[in-house]
């Protein structure tokens, strides 16, 4: 099978889904000890490609890496607009806000973070809102005072 992207080179798409499981000889499943190395190098692998994500300056080779992410059930998270959970999230920083009701919300994604089929590989980090209290420049209407000319 070949993908649209590698059709004209000629190279072999990588297969779709997760692999099925390796019989083991006589044709029953892997043993325990089988299923738990197959486990822990998928988990080497999905890092190594993070890594990579991370560094690649390319946004074609980035939406690779993450199309082929998903097709294995590898899912980024970008929690922008839902609520700070500590349990889920990384807080880098706080972005003040004279809007009480963002208050504790995600503003914005700064590192995605990732879920092998649900389970969290690595938390996404994040901006939180944070109410000051206070009337920002930007939340202002403009000023009627001042000094007559």
């Amino acid at each position: 099978m070949f993908d649209r992207g590698n059709r004209q080179r000629g190279v072999a798409a990588s297969p779709v889904g997760p692999a099925p499981a390796v019989p083991a000889p006589g044709g029953g499943m892997p043993e325990p000890s089988e299923l738990t190395r197959l486990r822990d190098e998928r988990a080497a692998l999905i890092d190594l490609c993070l890594y990579a994500r991370d560094r690649v300056n390319s946004p074609a080779a980035a939406d690779r890496i993450d199309a082929a992410l998903v097709d294995l059930g590898v899912t980024a998270l970008r929690p922008d607009g839902e609520p700070f959970d500590p349990a889920r999230h990384e807080a880098s920083a706080g972005v003040p806000t004279a809007n009480a009701t963002l208050h504790g919300t995600v503003a914005e994604t700064e590192v995605p973070g990732y879920a092998d089929r649900g389970r969290m590989v690595r938390p996404p980090v994040v901006a939180v809102y944070r109410c000051t209290g206070e009337r920002t420049a930007a939340s202002e209407s403009p000023s009627t005072g001042g000094t007559d000319e």
